[in-house]
């Protein structure tokens, strides 16, 4: 055999051996996908159909979810699915299936909810394959197993992490769904602005319909929480563009109609309530749509319309309603008698009816509080009868004689006429007769004895007979009984009248008024009025904690004091009183009622208490000269709002350490209020300023805006100036100034207590308010060109001026002074007390509202313990007014020389 020949034959055998490895290699992936993994994958896909088949519905009170969770379906299916695919990895290692399998296994545990098997699963999935797109889909499976499992943080840092560093492999709607699985985990851990942004970045891009829908639905409960209402409702309104279930449609058009009521536009969301009614496709949801137009008529004041319509939607529906509706309709009468009606016994019937409808708490909106409600007006209820029984009690101990018998004759009349009531309806009762059906089924040979109806049947025609007795008696059967019967009937009815005469005198005589409880001696109705005051006490009580009306537990409260009582009564009414009126920021009144405690009971646990003292501490002088002082100054009529406040805010802060000073310092801030808004062109500047709120609430733009406050500013009462640079065609600072209405130096001194206050009561109830006041009255902000220029401005004052590191310009270059608005005297006295120095020289720096931002004491010879007191008195005290400098306010540092004798 030849070279050539033998060469041929080698490379034969190479080629066939080849071909041999190939065709084994073919055979496993074959093998592996018709006998197991087609099998697998064939479970799944039915176990998939059984579980996203099955019917959801909606809670729109609770953020949705765009990837639904699993349900109970398909169990078995997923668990085939595991078993199979499980056979892959057993004994077809060496198969392109692998991956696969090891993704189905994932999967089919998610569905079967068992999260921390499909989470190991996806991490090995990611962890060995080399396919791309399997990865991807492993880390978008394993974010979506987190929601399951509540891992929000988690999910979170696992998230962010792929994409800053995978972000370029993956396309626009991988990136997109893996955003919107983000924003659901922001959703879960309520962080409304970072899932605001999540979803609005990435649910538009969604593949899936049914997704977008509820990804749309979730972005406007998500504006909703965020308080961005005009926003949601346009978003609400994108939920109808991918049309996939027409529950969430429904339920889009709901929430569309909700957010226009909370606007305010009740006459939008009656539209859309009717328009949604007149649909066939919502016959079944007639009843959620009659409580709405229910509750929006509710929230517009028609009370008789909004009371027909519950009415109707109890009632007079077609199909009763769900127990959610039945429960929140008669929430919604409770509501109309209590605030509409003022008539709370009625009201705490329909919140026990509102309580008794059992319903799921998370049905019901989150202010839905029946239970408790029902609770507390059953108890006012109660006791306002038991009050209503005393008071009528003393009041018939206080009659004359001659007026008790008139009265116990009266109740003695009633009681017969009550009596006769029962008596006729007990002889109604006793002409009935019942007749007794035979029970069971008639046998056909019974049946044909008895006739046709069962005529013939004895039983039925002996009763027949007995209740024609009852009715017309025993009348002898010959004709014209009815005119023998009418001619006997004068005679009877005489005899029937005397006969009832002579019962009604023996019930009068029988008839006796109980006036056990009637209260005649003087101790007796000093007993009664003690538990009257008691009752008056509770009821303050009551409606002070459980139901919300401050001003009726008041009354209450200052009824309880005006009777005679026990001392605790009264003690702890004052107390109450007290407390009231400083949480509703009533300085005065609340003052009044701390000076009567501690007067008349200052040894009293509740007199410590209002002091801030332990049960060990006796003494009270602190809040009895505080409260002499602060009366000295509120009932002085000679002083002016300004100066009724500069010495409020001087007695607060010698007080600072004092539980009550707090108090006092709001007082202030309302004192320069109301002398700020007493300012002769407040009145008009105030109509522009809300209106401009308004409209840029409402999104227009600031041509708009200009437009609609030129009416508004063409009154004379505002100066041509400020017109025109309000009808210029945008507005910016100096325009919003124009109409800005806290502009004087009393409404400047108010910003700056609102300042010191904030800084030195954060802890205090009265912080929210005061925060409130302090977003009001903030001046208009700049706008970029503005603030790009005030930056251009500032840059050429430090050319010309000294201005330090931090911005500070220098008093001597701008040739101004630091002119206190308060704490000089105290620093005075501080000198004069120490003895040590004639005068003190202090470098401050100011900011522009004129408060101490920082200090430098220059002079050298204080002691230790007089300096800590100066510190005390520039922190709590040292105000002074803004420094002034080409026509702005500016922050400024001055060295100040105080002497005792300045």
């Amino acid at each position: 055999m030849g070279f050539r020949n033998i060469f041929l034959w080698v490379v034969i055998g190479v080629l066939f051996a080849g071909c041999s490895i190939s065709l084994r290699s073919s055979w496993k992936n074959f093998n592996a996908y018709y006998n197991t993994f087609y099998n697998a994958q064939k479970s799944y896909e039915s176990g998939l159909n059984k579980n996203v088949s099955q019917p959801r519905d909606y809670n729109p009170l609770v953020p949705i979810r765009i990837h639904q969770p699993p349900v109970n379906a398909g169990y078995q299916d997923f668990e085939s699915a595991i078993q199979k695919s499980a056979g892959i990895l057993r004994n077809h290692q060496e198969s392109k299936w692998v991956d696969d399998a090891l993704f189905l296994i994932g999967r089919s545990y998610y569905y079967q909810q068992e999260y921390y098997s499909a989470d190991q699963k996806f991490d090995e999935l990611s962890l060995t394959t080399n396919n791309p797109e399997l990865s991807k889909r492993s880390v978008l499976w394993k974010a979506r197993n987190f929601l399951e499992m509540g891992l929000n943080s988690e999910a979170i840092a696992f998230i962010s992490e792929v994409l800053n560093s995978e972000e370029d492999g993956w396309n626009h709607e991988e990136l997109a769904e893996l955003r919107t699985i983000l924003g659901q985990h922001f959703v879960a851990q309520e962080n409304w602005s970072s899932a605001e942004e999540a979803l609005r970045e990435s649910v538009p891009y969604l593949e899936s319909e049914s997704q977008k829908s509820r990804g749309y639905f979730l972005l406007g409960q998500v504006y909703e929480r965020l308080g961005i209402l005009e926003t949601a409702y346009g978003v609400y309104d994108r939920v109808g563009d991918h049309f996939t279930d027409y529950r969430l449609q429904y339920l889009a058009q709901r929430k569309k109609a909700e957010l226009a009521r909370q606007m305010g536009r009740n006459d939008i969301a009656a539209g859309i309530f009717n328009a949604m009614r007149r649909d066939d496709k919502n016959v079944d949801y007639l009843s959620e749509l009659d409580f709405e137009l229910a509750r929006t008529e509710h929230e517009s004041g028609n009370y008789e319309r909004a009371e027909l319509l519950y009415n109707r939607v109890l009632h007079g529906g077609v199909t009763p309603p769900n127990p959610e509706i039945r429960a929140r309709s008669y929430n919604g009468l409770a509501e109309i008698y209590r605030h509409g009606y003022d008539d709370f016994m009625i009201a705490a019937v329909y919140y026990d009816s509102a309580a008794s409808v059992n319903v799921s708490r998370e049905l019901l909106p989150e202010a839905y509080n029946a239970q408790e409600l029902a609770d507390s007006f059953g108890s006012y209820a109660s006791l306002k009868n038991e009050l209503s029984r005393q008071d009528s009690l003393l009041a018939l101990g206080l009659l004359k004689d001659e007026e008790l018998d008139s009265v116990i004759t009266e109740m003695r009349r009633n009681k017969i006429l009550e009596l006769q009531q029962q008596q006729r309806a007990g002889n109604r009762d006793d002409r009935l007769v019942t007749l007794d059906q035979p029970s069971g089924t008639a046998d056909p040979g019974t049946t044909e004895r008895n006739g046709f109806l069962n005529t013939n049947n004895p039983e039925l025609q002996a009763s027949v007979k007995q209740q024609f007795n009852q009715v017309w008696g025993n009348r002898a059967l010959v004709d014209n009984w009815r005119v023998q019967s009418l001619m006997g009937s004068q005679i009877v009815q005489e005899q029937f009248t005397e006969q009832t005469e002579d019962r009604e005198q023996t019930i009068l005589l029988d008839v006796e008024i109980d006036l056990s409880d009637v209260p005649f001696t003087e101790m007796e109705q000093d007993s009664v009025r003690r538990n009257i005051s008691a009752l008056q006490y509770e009821l303050g009580n009551l409606m002070y904690l459980s139901m919300d009306m401050p001003d009726s537990a008041a009354y209450y409260f200052q009824k309880a004091l005006e009777n005679p009582s026990d001392d605790r009564i009264n003690m702890i009414s004052l107390y109450s009183l007290t407390e009231l009126y400083e949480n509703a920021g009533d300085t005065r009144r609340s003052m009044e009622y701390a000076d009567r405690l501690l007067q008349e009971y200052p040894n009293s646990s509740f007199a410590k208490e209002l002091i801030g003292e332990g049960p060990e501490t006796e003494d009270s002088s602190d809040t009895q000269n505080l409260i002499a002082q602060y009366n000295s100054v509120s009932q002085n009529d000679s002083l002016s709002f300004s100066e009724k406040a500069d010495s409020l805010r001087f007695l607060s802060m010698s007080f600072s350490d004092h539980p009550r000073s707090d108090l006092i310092l709001y007082e202030s801030i309302q004192l320069y209020l109301e002398e700020g808004s007493s300012d002769s062109l407040y009145n008009e500047k105030i109509i522009a300023w809300d209106r401009y709120k308004d409209i840029k609430r409402n999104g227009m733009d600031s041509l708009s805006i200009a437009d609609s406050l030129n009416p508004l500013l063409s009154d004379t009462l505002i100066l041509r100036s400020d017109r025109a640079l309000v009808a210029d065609s945008t507005l910016n600072q100096n325009d919003l100034l124009a109409i800005f209405p806290y502009q004087n130096t009393s409404f400047d001194s108010a910003r700056s207590l609102i300042d010191t206050f904030l800084n030195t009561y954060p802890n205090s109830d009265l912080a929210n308010r005061v925060e409130l006041l302090q977003e009001e009255l903030s001046l208009p902000e700049a706008s970029q060109d503005e603030a790009d220029q005030e930056v251009e401005d500032t840059e050429l004052m430090a050319n010309e001026t000294d201005i330090d590191d931090d911005g500070y310009v220098n008093c001597k270059e701008i040739e101004r002074e630091l002119k206190f608005r308060s704490g000089q005297e105290s620093i005075q006295g501080l000198i004069r007390s120490s003895g040590e120095v004639g005068s003190l020289t202090i470098k401050f720096r100011v900011n522009h509202r004129g408060l101490v931002d920082t200090y430098e004491l220059i002079t050298e010879s204080l002691s230790d313990a007089h300096i800590e007191d100066l510190d005390t008195i520039i922190k709590s005290e040292v105000v002074f007014e803004p420094t002034i400098y080409q026509a702005r306010s500016v922050p400024v540092f001055c060295t100040v020389v105080i002497s005792a004798d300045q």
